[in-house]
C-alpha cells in the first residue's frame, strides 16, 4: 500500500531529484575567507592603524572579542603570554574588540585590556572588518589566521583555547604555509 501511495503521488515526476535543489552549508571560514583581511582604523588607543601591519609578519592571529562575552576575557591572559613567546618567531596577535558602538563600551574594553595585562594591538572594527569579518561569524570568541597579504589560513578556531592550543594552531599554519 505505501509503495502504491508512493507511486501515485512521485510516479509523474520522472526526475524527483531535479525537481529539488541541493545546498551545501557555507562554513563561517568561506564566508569570511572570500575576502581578504584589510582595514584601516584606530587601535583602542587611538592610533591609525591599517592592514599594512599584516605585512611584518609570517602569520597574524586575530581574536575576535566582546566586552561582555565571559570566555573572550578569560583566555586574554593566556593570549598576551603567547603573545611575548610568537613574536620573536615572526607571529603577531590583533585582538578586535567587536562590540564597540560608543563611548561606554570602549572604555569598558580598554578597562578589560589594563586589568588583563594585554599589550597586544586591539583595534576598533571599521566598515570592512564589520562587513567581511564580524557579520560572518556567530560566536565569540573567534580567531582567525592571515598571511602577509591577509589571506586566511586554516579554519577558523570558534571558542575560546588555552595557550597550548592556540600554539598548535599556530604552528600547523605556519606548517601548511611551507
Amino acid at each position: 500500500e505505501s509503495k502504491k501511495s508512493y507511486e501515485e503521488f512521485f510516479g509523474e515526476i520522472e526526475d524527483f531529484e531535479s525537481l529539488i535543489k541541493f545546498y551545501r552549508p557555507i562554513s563561517e571560514t568561506e564566508k569570511v575567507s572570500k575576502n581578504k583581511i584589510q582595514f584601516k582604523t584606530t587601535t583602542l588607543e587611538g592610533k591609525e592603524i591599517d592592514s599594512s601591519i599584516l605585512e611584518s609578519s609570517k602569520l597574524t592571529m586575530i581574536n575576535v572579542w566582546a566586552t561582555f562575552c565571559q570566555p573572550c576575557i578569560e583566555e586574554m591572559p593566556d593570549i598576551q603570554s603567547l603573545y611575548e613567546e610568537v613574536t620573536s618567531a615572526g607571529v603577531n596577535i590583533i585582538g578586535v574588540a567587536s562590540d564597540l558602538q560608543d563611548e561606554e563600551t570602549k572604555t569598558l574594553a580598554k578597562k578589560i585590556l589594563e586589568t588583563k595585562g594585554v599589550k597586544y594591538t586591539n583595534i576598533i572594527p571599521d566598515e570592512i572588518i564589520e562587513n567581511n569579518v564580524l557579520q560572518n561569524i556567530s560566536a565569540l570568541p573567534t580567531t582567525l589566521f592571515v598571511d602577509r597579504e591577509g589571506n586566511i589560513i586554516g579554519e577558523l578556531v570558534v571558542g575560546s583555547r588555552s595557550k597550548e592550543e592556540y600554539k598548535k594552531e599556530i604552528q600547523d599554519r605556519l606548517d601548511s604555509m611551507n
